[in-house]
């Protein structure tokens, strides 16, 4: 997606991730998970760009009026709690540098070029107060190694 977003600038932009496995693995096992059995400690990076750009460029404002968030007359601090919801609610990026559980998901993608991978990360506390186990499943083709050339 980095090189989709860098080779079509004028169509709409990929959100991606990145998968490190270089900070916590020796180079012989900097590899992502290659069976449900094999877990691998890694950092993540989840990059919304659409929805960075919206924010950037002050859309999220009429973005969330078209949800509905804000009518016109509303006070400025009624806006601005609609444009956090409205934010929150529409996958912001996020980055872990470590600690994310990363597994083949299922038995079925370990012999694929594709695999599905779910990613387990566990937060200290959400907005409740509670600690929970989040889990993401990925989907779709993956690169090892990253040309940043």
């Amino acid at each position: 997606m980095l090189n989709y977003n860098i080779t079509h600038p004028n169509d709409p932009l990929m959100p991606y991730i990145v998968f490190d496995t270089t900070l916590t693995y020796p180079k012989d096992q900097q590899k992502l998970s290659y069976s449900k059995a094999v877990k691998r400690n890694v950092g993540v990076e989840f990059v919304n760009v659409p929805l960075e750009l919206a924010y950037t460029s002050g859309e999220l404002e009429t973005l969330a009026k078209e949800d509905g968030l804000w009518k016109d007359g509303d006070s400025q601090e009624k806006k601005a709690e609609a444009v956090k919801t409205y934010y929150k609610h529409h996958c912001p990026s996020w980055k872990a540098i470590t600690g994310v559980n990363m597994a083949v998901q299922g038995t079925s993608s370990e012999f694929y070029p594709r695999r599905n991978y779910k990613l387990k990360t566990k937060t200290d506390y959400d907005d409740d107060g509670k600690s929970r186990v989040h889990i993401f499943l990925n989907r779709g083709p993956f690169t090892n190694d990253y040309d940043s050339d």
